[in-house]
């Protein structure tokens, strides 16, 4: 099960396994909720909502998407993770060759 985590600079990581002595999300949901929403069934609605939101926010920085994402994508087109490598492969070449280009000024 993946699970956000921060970087050191803010991003959120995905962990394979939680330790075993982590706390389930929901119980570290409720509890900040405790002194806020009174009721246990309005908590369990806001920590659902808390919940959808982590979700949204959960965000990939890189070429290519997470492998999940690839094999999701081989489901709605099967060679489509090879067809996303090799255009992630040419915009690289491009980017290096692009950053060979030498300016002068007239100063």
């Amino acid at each position: 099960m993946s699970s956000p985590q921060g970087n050191d600079d803010g991003r959120p990581t995905a962990v394979a396994e939680p330790a075993a002595s982590a706390v389930p999300i929901t119980v570290e949901i409720d509890k900040a909720l405790q002194g806020v929403v009174e009721k246990p069934h309005q908590r369990e609605q806001a920590t659902r909502a808390v919940l959808r939101v982590v979700t949204q926010m959960f965000s990939h920085s890189g070429p290519l998407p997470p492998p999940e994402q690839l094999e999701g994508y081989s489901q709605v087109l099967p060679n489509a993770p090879e067809r996303i490598v090799t255009m992630a492969e040419k915009e690289h070449r491009i980017g290096i060759s692009g950053n060979d280009v030498l300016y002068f000024s007239s100063s």
